[in-house]
């Protein structure tokens, strides 16, 4: 009895982040159709009405209008930070305190990566970090500094 209720779920996790894992389907491609997957399996539980599907595409409205909310008042932080000179203003202070160019760029590693590391598993510091040292391979870490701190 409650392996039928178990099933249906696992399968649907298994097809989503087994396409994602083999590369079949992008994340968004495999998240649409776990959102599919779920619209249908409601179906067939019978738990799908209209009040409930108007309810989540509310909820997802709300949140998507969150994140974009955020993005847009990054972008407008940004835009005023570097139009207010500050970029150049760091960029100056890091050459001034006299590490020279490996010296900044490993401090801002150092600084990007235990940023990376707090907020999530460790992936995406690994993908940093491969970004990073192919920047280190080509010599061209004073760009990439100033990069990182505008």
């Amino acid at each position: 009895m409650g392996l039928k209720y178990l099933v249906p779920p696992s399968l649907l996790v298994a097809l989503v982040l087994g396409s994602i894992f083999f590369g079949v389907a992008s994340p968004t491609e495999a998240g649409a159709v776990g959102s599919i997957g779920a619209t249908i399996l409601s179906m067939v539980y019978k738990q799908l009405t209209w009040a409930a599907f108007k309810e989540n595409c509310y909820i997802t409205l709300r949140v998507t209008a969150m994140i974009i909310f955020i993005a847009v008042a990054a972008n407008l932080f940004t835009g005023a930070f570097l139009s207010a000179g500050c970029g150049e203003v760091i960029t100056e202070f890091l050459l001034g305190l006299g590490f020279g160019p490996w010296g900044i760029f490993l401090t801002m590693l150092c600084i990007i990566l235990f940023e990376c590391n707090l907020f999530s598993s460790g992936f995406y510091a690994a993908l940093f970090l491969k970004k990073s040292s192919e920047h280190a391979k080509s010599g061209r870490i004073l760009p990439y500094c100033r990069f990182c701190s505008c």
